[in-house]
């Protein structure tokens, strides 16, 4: 009898840490309007989505959907000789 005691008692526990859990995060989510979730791995991002031939044209269209990447200085690739 005991152990089904402590059993339910551990499943009331976990569920309401659930329950709680979901309310926080839905106060939370309401609170603050974040962007949409970006797709992609971490570390590497959308790279496996760019093609291997063909590059220009695809991020032609990706900079007339999003705009285009800037910088103060033009972007500069140095090859180790």
């Amino acid at each position: 009898m005991l152990s089904s005691t402590v059993w339910l008692a551990s499943l009331t526990a976990l569920v309401a840490w659930a329950v709680y859990q979901f309310v926080e995060n839905r106060k939370y989510n309401q609170r603050y309007k974040f962007p949409a979730e970006i797709p992609g791995l971490p570390l590497i991002g959308n790279a496996l989505q760019i093609p291997k031939i063909g590059a220009g044209p695809h991020m032609r269209m990706l900079a007339s959907e999003h705009g285009e990447m800037w910088a103060d200085v033009p972007w500069q690739f140095k090859r180790d000789n």
